[in-house]
């Protein structure tokens, strides 16, 4: 007769009461208890069972293990169970759901509930939406998370005006056009920079192109005269805020910024295309709202920096993060209209050239008359803002985030609620999946977050918030911010998630194709359409704070448009449903797709025994990158290349010969720590492969489940939970937790971060590449070289 959990928990009473009476046993019970131990013993369960019985546990049980300490025998067994079945399920039943489930008509019902009005961060009936549209999804545990943060709101009192002498030659109306075709587009948000500094401005107008360092310094170079002046530049190649920060650093008294016809591609009226409504080039009277916050010093609440913004959090002065000056965004026809007046004698800059027709795009005018004056009017104060937060209990404790942001300057059709509308189906599937009993094997978080458009603050609050948490059980984090504004697939990750991403989009149809047969791979596949190319995550949206302050591993998914699509009205009242469904993505078939791959994603990250990570490849990108490094690291810098030794004529033989011992010096000790580098990165890619070989070998046995014993069950759960803390591990063993990046040191990762005069696109090795002089690069050559040298090693 088999024993049962019953059997095995009368043992447990009758083996407790012998303990209680020193270990006697009654001799009418003896006999039973005995054959049912040694029963016990036959079937494997002595470590399991013998152990739970004496009241000890095993010392080797890893962090996430599934048995509780005190988990009874009973528990264990029935645990047990209860993952063999889940392990040997087929897993492309729930994968097929997240393929069926999304539809034209569910994605647009929900498309359309987000953008009926405009949402600026802090809307409350908005987060209540979300929090109830889960709750009646079949999800249970939903609820809203509260900050209170800074944040600034529009007025209507900003402005800008053209003067000649004491004379205003032109008005802006600062507004976009409503449009009788685009429903709500009366709704309209005012021009405003989101932590921009109240004030004004004026001076004569400065073309600075697109106001990064080289463009400054190209102006600076020809002698074009900033100080007091008022610049305008395009948007693009750099994040608006440091193109105001660097406006302010060579003394300007405020910048105005606007979308450039240039950056639409072919897709222009220049080149003979209607503008949105009637057609698709971008509506000249469209305006690009924005963050002009330090972000790539720091996310989150800048009165809080570092740490979360709750009741009886010190509150910082926010200088570090907001501008010096004052900037206002403005519209195509404002900025062709004041670019105009730079018209005249002189060639322009070549770099400098942008898009409009009748502009020279000259840096400045030598004899213009005109004066450029704006005042910026906006509204500061601490206010609420609200994440609703989702929790899917799993068997075990470590945690895959999926997480989206819901606010929006204007309508954000696209940015971000074709993701909000995503993560809504991904809550329907789960929610259908645990009204049927299901429970994955990790927990799944589904974070809808708040305040992402002003620097990422309702997403950064809360990972500072759950620092320890996230440290301890954080698996993975799959970001969806723009799941849909064009038909190209563009993916962002770290590479420990470069193979599963790849691997899921072999199981997802391509925009022109149908699911086909539940379970089966569709005909077209996205892998066949896409690129296959997995970008550098740098900053901009919600990953930020979880792959760069906390080290879990990230990734940000959804289509995007290119030269050839129509214009994208990025941060614009025209970013709306009507746009998105008739010009962006008809029929939704990218956001179904972007749908589609997140769900799929998720649940193959939430299921795999070992999680469904490659350290392998994050090795050869290791070895890759520091070979790269290689090129650019002053190696080389002897002997004639240094600027004293081309001096050296004026010299004695003894000051040359001096010099030049030294420069040979320093070249030897670079080539020394180079060669260390080097070497750490292959200790990392060899460590990569070892441990994706024994997280096979374990996913493999997992397959063997009914033939091993109890207690083989549970030494195999134990190598799960000790290869996954490894794969948790591995990404957390690239941050410096203590110093973090020079002058940034929010910015923990060593391996990737925003680059600072970048803002949105991804740096690595950030701490070298941005040291100078020399010196300061071998210190974080170093410093590197010692972090990557730990990598898979215990610590002390």
């Amino acid at each position: 007769m088999p024993v049962t959990a019953e059997d095995v928990a009368m043992a447990a009473h009758q083996y407790a009461d012998e303990k209680a009476q020193g270990g006697h046993e009654h001799p009418e019970r003896k006999s039973a208890t005995s054959k049912l131990l040694h029963a016990l013993k036959l079937i494997g369960l002595t470590a399991v069972c013998l152990t739970a019985l004496s009241g000890l546990a095993p010392a080797s049980i890893a962090p996430n293990f599934p048995f509780d300490r005190t988990s009874s025998c009973t528990a264990r067994i029935a645990e047990l169970e209860t993952l063999g079945a889940k392990f040997l399920s087929n897993p492309t039943v729930n994968e097929a759901l997240f393929i069926e489930n999304p539809t034209f008509d569910s994605l647009n019902r929900s498309l359309f509930d987000y953008t009926r009005r405009p949402h600026l961060a802090g809307n409350h009936e908005l987060a209540k939406y979300t929090r109830d549209r889960w709750l009646d999804a079949g999800l249970q545990d939903v609820e809203i998370v509260r900050y209170d943060v800074l944040l600034n709101y529009p007025t209507n009192r900003s402005s800008l005006t053209l003067w000649a002498g004491k004379q205003i030659e032109w008005t802006s109306k600062l507004k976009e056009d409503p449009l009788p075709e685009d429903e709500g587009s009366e709704q309209d948000v005012p021009f405003f920079h989101g932590y921009s500094k109240n004030g004004s401005a004026s001076g004569k107008l400065v073309y600075l192109n697109y106001a990064r360092r080289e463009d400054f310094d190209m102006l600076v170079e020809l002698q074009v005269d900033l100080k007091g002046k008022v610049g305008i530049a395009r948007y693009g190649k750099s994040f608006r805020g440091i193109k105001v920060e660097l406006a302010e650093k060579h003394g300007m008294s405020g910048i105005l910024l606007y979308d450039d016809p240039s950056e639409d591609g072919e897709i222009t009226v220049e080149n003979g295309y209607e503008a949105y409504p009637n057609g698709p080039a971008r509506n000249p009277s469209a305006v690009q709202r924005g963050s002009v916050q330090a972000l790539s010093l720091a996310p989150g609440d800048p009165t809080t920096p570092g740490y979360a913004s709750i009741p009886g959090a010190e509150r910082k002065d926010p200088k570090h993060a907001i501008p010096g000056i004052p900037s206002l965004p403005i519209s195509g026809n404002d900025a062709q209209f004041l670019l105009r007046t730079l018209n005249g004698p002189g060639e322009p800059i070549p770099d400098f050239v942008g898009g409009f027709s009748g502009v020279d795009y000259n840096a400045e005018s030598l004899t213009s008359p005109f004066e450029v004056r704006f005042d910026n009017v906006v509204d500061y104060d601490i206010r609420p803002i609200y994440n609703v937060i989702a929790r899917v209990r799993g068997h075990w404790d470590d945690l895959v985030v999926l997480g989206n942001h819901r606010d929006a300057w204007v309508r954000g059709a696209s940015d971000p609620n074709s993701g909000s509308t995503a993560l809504d189906s991904v809550a329907d599937t789960l929610g259908s999946l645990t009204s049927t009993g299901f429970v994955p094997l990790r927990s799944i978080i589904l974070a809808s977050w708040d305040a992402e458009e002003y620097g990422l603050v309702g997403s950064t609050e809360w990972v500072e918030e759950h620092a320890d948490e996230l440290n301890e059980k954080g698996a993975v984090y799959l970001n969806v911010d723009v799941a849909s504004s064009g038909q190209q697939l563009r993916v962002s990750a770290t590479p420990l998630l470069f193979s599963v991403i790849h691997n899921t989009t072999k199981l997802v149809p391509a925009l022109e194709d149908e699911h086909g047969v539940p379970g089966t791979a569709p005909k077209i596949s996205l892998a066949d359409t896409w690129s296959g190319k997995i970008s550098t995550l740098g900053s901009g949206s919600d990953y930020t704070a979880f792959q760069d302050f906390i080290g879990v591993s990230s990734t940000d998914i959804g289509f995007t448009s290119n030269r050839t699509s129509p214009a994208y009205h990025y941060h614009s009242q025209y970013d709306s449903h009507h746009w998105l469904t008739t010009f962006g993505d008809p029929g939704l078939k990218a956001l179904q797709a972007a749908t589609r791959l997140w769900g799929v994603l998720a649940i193959k990250l939430a299921e795999t025994p070992v999680v469904a990570l490659n350290a392998t490849l994050y090795g050869t990108e290791i070895v890759r990158y520091v070979k790269e490094l290689g090129h650019i690291l002053p190696l080389e810098h002897v002997d004639g290349d240094d600027k004293s030794q081309k001096k050296g004529h004026h010299k004695g033989k003894k000051d040359k010969d001096k010099n030049g011992d030294k420069d040979k010096k320093k070249h030897k000790h670079g080539r020394k720590l180079y060669g260390k580098l080097e070497r750490a990165a292959s200790h990392v890619a060899e460590y990569g492969v070892d441990l994706d070989t024994r997280a096979a070998v374990a996913n493999g046995r997992v397959k063997d489940w009914p033939k091993l014993s109890a207690g083989e069950q549970e030494a195999l759960l134990r190598e799960i939970a000790g290869l996954n803390e490894e794969y948790r591990a591995l990404e957390r063993g690239f941050l410096d937790k203590k110093h973090g990046l020079p002058g940034r040191s929010w910015y923990k990762s060593l391996i990737y971060a925003p680059g600072r005069w970048t803002g949105y696109a991804g740096a690595v090795f950030p701490s070298i590449v941005e040291a100078s002089p020399a010196d300061e690069v071998w210190h974080e050559v170093a410093r590197v070289t010692k972090l990557l040298k730990h990598i898979g090693r215990p610590k002390n």
